[in-house]
C-alpha cells in the first residue's frame, strides 16, 4: 500500500472511495424528495374517496419511479483499489479487476463519462458518470489502462 502527502498528512493511496459530489447529491436528494412528495400527494388523492383512474395512477407511477431513480443515482459509490475498481449501488456490487479491463474510452454527454470495457464480451461495460469528483489517484490509475476507440 502506497501513501501520498496531503497537506502535510500521510493518506493511504488505496482503497479510495468516491461518493457522489456534495452539491450534486444535494440537488439529487432534493429532487428525489420533491418527486416523492408528488407521488405521496397523488397516492393520497387515489385513496381520498375518489375513484382510481389512469389519469391519476400514471403520474403516481412516474413520480415514484423517478424519485427512486434519482435517489439510486445519488447514492452510488466507486471504490478504487490498486488492482481493481468497484461500483457499489443499493442492490449490487460489481468489481472489475485491472487485468480484466481491455481498455477505456470517454464520451461527453452532460459531463465526461469514462467507460471501462472488459475483455469478456459477455460482460457489460462499466460507466463512470460525472457524478464523482475524480482526483489525481484516479487519473494515474486509469492512465495505466489503454485508451480505445468507443
Amino acid at each position: 500500500m502506497t501513501s501520498t502527502k496531503n497537506n502535510g498528512a500521510t493518506v493511504p493511496a488505496y482503497p479510495r472511495i468516491y461518493r457522489t459530489e456534495g452539491n450534486i447529491k444535494l440537488v439529487f436528494n432534493c429532487l428525489g424528495i420533491l418527486m416523492s412528495a408528488c407521488a405521496i400527494a397523488i397516492l393520497y388523492s387515489l385513496f381520498g374517496g375518489k375513484h382510481v383512474s389512469v389519469s391519476i395512477a400514471l403520474p403516481f407511477a412516474f413520480s415514484a419511479g423517478l424519485a427512486f431513480w434519482i435517489f439510486y443515482m445519488a447514492n452510488q459509490q466507486i471504490i478504487l483499489r490498486e488492482d481493481a475498481i468497484e461500483r457499489v449501488t443499493w442492490f449490487s456490487r460489481r468489481t472489475l479487476k485491472r487485468e480484466n479491463i481491455r481498455g477505456w474510452y470517454g464520451k461527453s454527454y452532460r459531463g465526461y463519462t469514462y467507460v471501462l470495457v472488459p475483455h469478456e464480451k459477455r460482460e457489460t461495460n462499466m460507466h463512470l458518470r460525472p457524478l464523482w469528483r475524480w482526483d489525481k489517484a484516479f487519473f494515474e490509475w486509469i492512465k495505466a489502462i489503454p485508451q480505445i476507440k468507443g
